[in-house]
């Protein structure tokens, strides 16, 4: 690549497309398609944005993240304004994004839900010395059913999670934020933003958590200083789980 690149996804697109222009004749139909196209691209220091028009996206397998090689950022982004006019749901028991390799990759704009009474198993899963930012996403449930999530957000094998943004909870799940196996979620302002960012996670209706916060495995989890918890509706269950070296940190503020 010799600049910025941003590629289109529509619900009137076509994968036979190119991707390269805002319109129906020109746009990708599906997410995968235009970051399969990603995968091929030498980015060489620039950033790639795939632009996801309002509507709702059905999967039947996971969205599985790439980010070429060469340094740059490859963003997903819906509506940022209004999540919920974007949306990526399924009604199987699959991941809904996961990312597993290298690369930085930046998530915002989006309802992401599971359909019917079928669990996702989790919202957004990043493994792999990789590092996602993420933020100005809703994590929900499904339209019918009651079905608990095993995950909004799973961090593992030295995985890197940097929040960017207010988030809205409006299902609960058996783990909120879960780090693992030496992965951080840090606010690293040094790559983007600035020092002293907070962000809001707001909690609509009812739901539980066993915990909403889950370190574990020599993992750290620094940024939960910056994340304010307003809780608007009911939220029962355990908090927090420290363990096997596992770290929280609080920065002075209310557990």
């Amino acid at each position: 690549m010799t600049g910025n690149r941003t590629y289109y996804v529509r619900t009137d697109g076509s994968d036979s497309n190119n991707g390269l222009s805002n319109t129906a004749g020109g746009a990708f139909l599906t997410i995968q398609k235009a970051i399969d196209v990603v995968k091929t691209l030498d980015k060489n220091g620039y950033d790639v944005t795939i632009q996801v028009a309002d509507g709702t996206y059905t999967i039947s397998t996971p969205i599985t993240v790439y980010c070429g090689i060469g340094d740059g950022i490859v963003s997903l982004v819906g509506n940022t304004t209004t999540p919920t006019n974007c949306i990526i749901q399924s009604s199987l028991n699959i991941d809904l994004i996961k990312k597993e390799n290298g690369g930085v990759f930046w998530v915002k704009g989006f309802k992401l839900q599971s359909t019917g009474n079928t669990p996702t198993m989790r919202k957004i899963v990043t493994g792999g010395d990789g590092i996602l930012y993420w933020g100005n996403i809703e994590f929900g449930t499904s339209t019918t059913g009651t079905p608990t999530q095993t995950a909004h957000l799973w961090f593992y094998l030295k995985a890197k999670g940097v929040p960017r943004g207010n988030c809205t909870f409006s299902a609960g799940a058996t783990i909120g934020i879960l780090c693992a196996s030496d992965s951080i979620v840090m606010d690293d302002y040094s790559i983007v933003g600035a020092p002293g960012s907070t962000f809001t996670y707001t909690f609509t209706g009812t739901q539980s958590y066993s915990p909403f916060l889950y370190v574990i495995g020599s993992s750290w989890l620094p940024a939960a200083s910056r994340l304010i918890m307003n809780v608007s509706g009911t939220v029962t269950g355990q908090r927090y789980i420290g363990a096997g070296l596992g770290r929280i940190y609080m920065g002075g503020s209310s557990t």
